[in-house]
């Protein structure tokens, strides 16, 4: 396991290595003694189900899932840079060309209209 790169309400998502590819993957690790309360658990698994249904590219993949006595693991594409937010903050005056925008802007735009596409909301679209 790598360096922490994000936490939520229930996981933690920390850099892993697959070994036989050798490529970076991200992995969301969920303590099941904080999945015991039965919204916690349902909002998981509806999570995992959706994200089993997403191919697109400009959403990450989820690539299997581990279930363990004590944790629920799940091995996600891995994608550097950061996120929205922090590049925002670096451009000076948190400003980014018309193009950059434009690009930023399609890309959600595309993944958004995915979802959209097969009935699926997000809900909580944000920077970080």
């Amino acid at each position: 396991l790598g360096k922490q790169i994000g936490q939520g309400a229930y996981a933690v998502v920390r850099i892993g290595l697959h070994k036989p590819t050798n490529q970076k993957v991200a992995m969301k690790i969920y303590k099941k003694y904080k999945l015991e309360e039965p919204n916690r658990r349902k909002s998981v698994k509806r999570e995992i189900k959706l994200m089993e249904k997403m191919k697109h590219q400009h959403i990450i993949q989820l690539f299997e899932i581990i279930d363990t006595n004590k944790y629920v693991i799940l091995i996600m594409e891995y994608v550097g840079g950061g996120s929205l937010h922090g590049y925002l903050k670096a451009q000076p005056k948190r400003r980014v060309e018309e193009y950059d925008a434009k690009r930023i802007f399609r890309q959600l735009v595309e993944g958004i209209r995915y979802c959209h596409s097969r009935c699926i909301t997000h809900r909580d679209i944000k920077l970080e």
